[in-house]
């Protein structure tokens, strides 16, 4: 098969017509219609081909089995590559999802055009995999974008998520009280600058007694440290906030869990899937 039956199958994969592939490359429908009936397009234009289909030029040139055989280097560079953090995070983000979804299998219609316009979209959209080798939860929302994604462990099950189950209800006990959590969104808001337990006291209209009891959790979490400093003799306690990415994910499962997605763009959930070992004695 030659390039020109190449380009034609991958338009017609893409289901759109030579009038509209030739709108995308800014070329005639003619010249279309002339690769598709035997002959090449010029070379300048071929990385815009391979872009717009997003495949290799070695692909349009049926060198389909030539592969890198270390692809994490191939991926590790072209991120690299990129200097933008912005940029670079957001092809990360896309990247999970895509290898998450044609990791199920490569014949997947799932429109790569329609995907990029959901990342920077407001609207609600999830994408759900789940198999026996894990599963990965992606948010399409320009508003809070994300992607989790969760192996299957050594043994089988995702159990060690409740080992430290006090450790854990102590937490959710605290936030589930409002000053608390109000606290932790308010000092994660503001600027890094230390302060004392009278920021608190005013800033959320609490007593004096409750913002040190907050603080105290806090410690206790780590979720801040203490720096004691000396002025005119005396000890004064200052707090400063240990920035952690931590709470977003905490606050993003906390929104899965509270408003359980309904709109879905992709969806694979085998149901036969156990997540936590079975519990035989009250089976």
């Amino acid at each position: 098969m030659s390039i020109s039956n190449v380009i034609k199958e991958l338009r017609l994969k893409k289901e759109i017509t030579q009038e509209e592939l030739a709108k995308k490359l800014n070329i005639s429908t003619q010249a279309v219609s002339k690769w598709e009936n035997g002959g090449s397009p010029d070379i300048d234009i071929i990385p815009a081909i391979a872009e717009y289909f997003d495949v290799s030029i070695d692909y349009l040139f049926e060198r389909k089995k030539i592969y890198s055989k270390d692809v994490e280097k191939v991926i590790a560079k072209y991120l690299s590559e990129i200097s933008d953090d912005k940029v670079k995070y957001m092809k990360i983000y896309e990247l999970s999802f895509l290898m998450s979804v044609f990791g199920q299998k490569l014949d997947i219609n799932t429109d790569k055009e329609k995907v990029s316009d959901l990342m920077t979209s407001d609207d609600l959209f999830y994408s759900l995999v789940v198999n026996n080798g894990g599963f990965s939860i992606t948010s399409f929302n320009s508003n809070l974008p994300f992607n989790f994604c969760f192996p299957r462990p050594r043994n089988g099950y995702y159990d060690n998520c409740y080992k430290d189950k006090e450790r854990h209800l102590q937490f959710l006990r605290a936030i589930s009280q409002e000053d608390f959590y109000d606290t932790l969104v308010y000092l994660n808001k503001r600027d890094d600058t230390s302060f004392t337990e009278k920021l608190i006291e005013r800033e959320l209209h609490i007593t004096i007694e409750r913002s040190i009891e907050i603080i105290k959790t806090l410690l206790d979490f780590k979720i801040i440290e203490k720096q004691d400093l000396i002025l005119d003799d005396n000890y004064i306690s200052t707090y400063k906030l240990i920035k952690t990415p931590f709470i977003i994910a905490f606050l993003a499962g906390l929104e899965l869990m509270a408003n359980k997605p309904h709109n879905y763009y992709y969806w694979l959930n085998n149901n036969d899937v156990d997540f936590f070992e079975k519990d035989l004695e009250n089976d």
